[in-house]
């Protein structure tokens, strides 16, 4: 029983770091490619696409703070 057990949580921890790891990517590209379509828009290259980037970069980086610390955090 322990041995399933202990199989079930080691795919689930691979699960968890591969959405995570998806989920920040995703957020970057998503940042960067609106900031990129708002520097087309307002001809202010490359202002929005690094503010885009950043914006991104902190959505992505909480959203992996708050799976781990749910992962980590579960009876």
């Amino acid at each position: 029983m322990d041995e399933r057990r202990s199989n079930k949580s080691v795919w689930r921890a691979a699960a968890v770091l591969s959405s995570s790891g998806v989920q920040l990517a995703l957020m970057i590209l998503v940042g960067s490619y609106a900031g990129k379509w708002l520097d087309g828009r307002l001809h202010t290259s490359p202002a929005w696409t690094i503010v885009g980037l950043l914006v991104g970069l902190g959505l992505g980086l909480g959203g992996l703070v708050l799976i781990l610390w749910r992962f980590f955090n579960e009876d």
